[in-house]
């Protein structure tokens, strides 16, 4: 497989975990599994284009969960 196809194929795989992780979906691989989690933040006010203005920061982030399978694999290693 050339370099130029087999980036083509990463940026597909990942664009799809990306897709899912947005729809609230988990994604299982073989180094854990990433989960979408929420967490609350508060409103902020601080400076954007010379004014001040309430700043409102992502509520999700994806956080991994790694399994026993994966910690074994690596332990290997």
């Amino acid at each position: 497989m050339s370099r130029r196809r087999s980036v083509q194929l990463l940026n597909f795989i990942l664009d799809e975990i990306a897709a899912a992780l947005a729809r609230g979906e988990d994604v299982e691989s073989p180094i854990g599994l990433l989960k979408r989690v929420r967490h609350p933040h508060k409103e902020r006010d601080g400076w954007f284009l010379g004014k001040i203005t309430t700043i409102y920061k992502k509520p999700y982030t994806v956080v991994l969960a790694v399994g026993a399978k994966a910690l074994a694999a690596f332990s290997a290693f």
